[in-house]
């Protein structure tokens, strides 16, 4: 089986981008690049320092707005998705968004007979539009509500479960969050964990990399730039590097920067200028975390790369640790 298509930037692509991004013709620009991951446009934007254009939303902007609405404020929403309070503001007005409005005697009812059978995110989709998931984890509690036993108890096929696990890692370039399978349509992690006894280990029968952060209570943070980070030491650390104007690049396939076979779905989490890789270990002392840290230093010392390791006692001497940077 050979690799999977990877998409590569090229001269035609950034005149594209130049032509394109700045407007806010994105349709046009999608149908010149041949591809459409917003998120890999907007990164290659803030590369080449064209200004975002704030009247375009992903599908994954709306589904964030719409979920996060009644429990965040416009300026965190904003922050986390680099926009203007105001636009998000007017972007929840068209979506028909309403923070505080009460339950009607109709909804309610609604709610009660839809409930049992239906997962809160399928709810607040397709039969109640101007609820968010939160708006019905809320109001079902209130109400004690209770998802029927088939519901509860609903059938996968186990290898249907790996395919589906395994095209979902390969749409992310990574490992999938606990908290992305079901958001992509995949039975819900506490499922892999009753099929497979843990996520774990469906991951390993899906042959991903496993990391810790991906199968715990992992929180997703973004930096001030928009860089997505897991944890809040990455988030201190890529903080630091926009503060002090290191250059660099996250999230970088291991493959993309090393001819070894022994890279497979390994990325770096930071890569300086000078091609530095910069490596935060979180969990020491956890077997299967420390055999991926050992592979990715001994990957390093054998192809010649400058790895920087750092831990969390390294958070407080950042600026120790990367003297010769600044």
């Amino acid at each position: 089986m050979g690799r999977p298509w990877k998409f590569e930037w090229n001269e035609e692509k950034i005149e594209a981008m130049k032509k394109y991004y700045p407007t806010g013709e994105y349709e046009l620009l999608f149908e010149a690049l041949g591809y459409n991951d917003i998120n890999s446009v907007r990164h290659m934007a803030k590369k080449l320092n064209l200004s975002a254009d704030f009247h375009y939303y992903s599908d994954e902007d709306l589904k964030f707005i719409k979920e996060n609405y009644m429990i965040m404020g416009n300026i965190d929403i904003g922050k986390i998705l680099n926009r203007p309070p105001a636009t998000i503001q007017r972007k929840a007005n068209e979506m028909g968004l309403i923070k505080y409005e009460k339950w009607t005697d109709e909804e309610i009812e609604l709610l009660k007979e839809k409930y049992p059978d239906y997962s809160n995110e399928y709810l607040a989709e397709n039969i109640f539009p101007n609820r968010s998931k939160n708006s019905v984890n809320i109001m079902s509690g209130k109400l004690g509500l209770q998802k029927s036993e088939e519901k509860n108890n609903k059938f996968y096929d186990k290898a249907q479960m790996i395919d589906e696990l395994k095209r979902l890692a390969e749409k992310l370039n990574r490992t999938p969050l606990v908290e992305e399978l079901s958001a992509n349509g995949l039975p819900s992690s506490k499922s892999y964990e009753r099929y497979f006894d843990g996520y774990k280990n469906a991951c390993r029968l899906a042959g991903l990399e496993i990391n810790v952060s991906l199968y715990g209570k992992a929180k997703i943070y973004y930096s001030s730039t928009g860089d997505v980070c897991f944890s809040m030491a990455e988030l201190i650390v890529t903080e630091f590097f926009i503060e002090n104007k290191i250059q660099y690049t996250k999230d970088i396939m291991y493959r993309e920067i090393i001819s070894d076979k022994r890279c497979g779905t390994k990325r770096t989490d930071w890569i300086l200028k000078d091609g530095s890789v910069v490596e935060y270990w979180g969990y020491p002392n956890v077997d299967d975390y420390d055999i991926g840290v050992a592979l990715k230093i001994k990957i390093c010392e054998d192809n010649n790369i400058n790895l920087i390791q750092l831990v969390r006692k390294n958070l407080t001497k950042l600026h120790e640790v990367f003297s010769q940077y600044l």
